[in-house]
């Protein structure tokens, strides 16, 4: 009663000298500044946020198996940005010295320390064994790599081999296209390929529950293939 009493006889008196009247403009007046600040007008941002890895390792509990992912080819690293948030290790291989340099300028800036490079091929011993000496990895990726493979059902054979039981392969490739330049421009061995062609590599390669996802081209940047559309294939290795 007496707390009861108490709330009644302020609120009395904030009425009475038209102090609560003014609550509501206090708290308006201290949003204003944050309102203001988002409100300006501009163009979205076309670059990836300089804070994407603190997004990304939002999103990393919600994956049940992060312990090592491997991506193959990595190049430049680009996909490194994406990967090195989210699993705890990964090891990141290209044939290419020169891209391995960019790939570990690009780890460097970014201060991740969780990515191991080096330079192999798919297909190396030393790399099946170096994986498998972890017990294989929880993913393996291969973004836009199998359209520059001569043989690309074995290249995935290669994939499924680095995968540990119940863990997941995902390549990253075109959609059949017509796109001739990309012979030259970019050494294309192939010219995309049929999600038809992909979930039949994977089955042959021993994996499961194969699933394509067709990738817009407008989410596939401004670079000499960003008017191609890309696809997803994700299959499983049986536990």
């Amino acid at each position: 009663p007496e707390v009861a009493d108490a709330l009644a006889a302020g609120r009395a008196l904030c009425e009475s000298d038209g102090s609560l009247a003014r609550v509501a403009d206090v708290v308006a007046a201290r949003e204003a500044p944050a309102r203001a600040f988002f409100d300006v007008p501009g163009e979205a941002p076309e670059a990836w946020p300089s804070e994407l890895g603190a997004y990304l390792s939002a999103l990393a509990p919600l994956i049940p198996r992060r312990g090592l992912a491997v991506d193959v080819g990595t190049g430049d690293g680009a996909f490194l940005e994406v990967l090195a948030p989210i699993f705890e290790h990964v090891l990141a291989f290209d044939r290419s010295e020169a891209q391995l340099a960019r790939a570990g300028a690009r780890l460097a800036r970014r201060g991740y320390v969780n990515v191991e490079l080096a330079l192999a091929e798919l297909g190396d011993a030393h790399l099946r064994e170096r994986v498998a000496s972890r017990g294989g990895a929880d993913a393996v990726f291969a973004s836009r790599v199998l359209h520059h493979a001569s043989r690309p059902g074995a290249a995935l054979s290669e994939l499924a081999h680095l995968v540990a039981p119940g863990g997941v392969v995902v390549v990253v490739d075109y959609v059949a296209h017509e796109d001739e330049r990309l012979r030259d421009q970019q050494a294309d061995a192939w010219l995309g390929f049929a999600p038809k062609e992909l979930t039949g590599y994977a089955r042959r390669a021993g994996l499961e529950g194969a699933v394509v996802s067709r990738v817009p081209s407008a989410r596939c940047g401004d670079g000499p293939d960003g008017h191609l559309d890309w696809q997803v294939l994700a299959a499983r290795r049986a536990a």
